[in-house]
């Protein structure tokens, strides 16, 4: 049986603008945000103080844990992400005028001797790292708008110089689809029915065999599961 996902994990579901600045939900999935930007070193200097600001605006650290709030920014930014305000602040400014020489152009992250491959997470901002030195070597006019603060992150430098291609939303559907489990999956055919019904889309349904909807996370192994079939 699936676990419970806890109140930080509900969090995380939908939009972030969609929720009031300051609430429980929008102090969760900020801090989630964060925590993977950071993760990835995908901030670029602009960008972090654009999410600092929203924490102290917001005063966060009075917030969240609910009943023992973290109390100060450096509590909070040294459990979220393991350093104080000043040493994120000096990494992340650090990061594009530091931004590694690669080899001639052809080589990868793999082939490359002394890179570490860019898949590992065995160190923080090994992706964003390498794209960044991509970018130096290939695209020296773009780590110039990088250091002028004109891109939010590197991943939005990578898109900006073609390294990295943005994924569709179709691929993001299949990519959650397969994430979400069979209540969630049951939930999203009954939001897009209402769409296509209002599309006058014809549709038809039949019965999806429960042990095709990951069964073993299956709460209930009475409920009836659907699939959409298009006539």
């Amino acid at each position: 049986m699936k676990r419970e996902l806890t109140e930080r994990e509900r969090s995380y579901f939908g939009p972030r603008d969609s929720k009031k600045p300051g609430s429980l939900p929008w102090c969760w999935q900020t801090l989630d945000y964060v925590k993977n930007c950071w993760k990835e070193n995908a901030f670029s200097f602009k960008l972090w103080q654009e999410a600092l600001d929203e924490i102290k605006e917001q005063r966060v650290w009075e917030i969240v844990p609910p009943g023992n709030p973290y109390g100060s920014l450096d509590a909070l930014l040294e459990a979220e992400i393991g350093v104080s305000e000043k040493t994120a602040t000096e990494e992340v400014q650090d990061q594009a005028l530091n931004a590694k020489d690669l080899g001639k152009s052809g080589d990868n992250q793999h082939t490359e001797r002394g890179c570490d491959n860019v898949t590992s997470s065995s160190k923080r901002g090994n992706q964003a790292s390498y794209l960044t030195s991509r970018i130096k070597r290939d695209h020296p006019e773009i780590l110039e708008r990088m250091k002028a603060g004109e891109f939010k992150s590197v991943r939005q430098a990578a898109l900006a110089a073609r390294i990295i291609k943005e994924p569709t939303t179709l691929a993001l559907l299949n990519r959650y689809w397969k994430k979400a489990n069979p209540a969630e999956q049951v939930q999203f055919i009954k939001n897009i029915t209402k769409d296509l019904q209002k599309l006058a889309i014809p549709i038809t349904f039949v019965k999806l065999n429960p042990t095709n909807t990951r069964k073993h996370e299956q709460e209930n192994r009475s409920q009836t599961f659907y699939q959409r079939v298009d006539k």
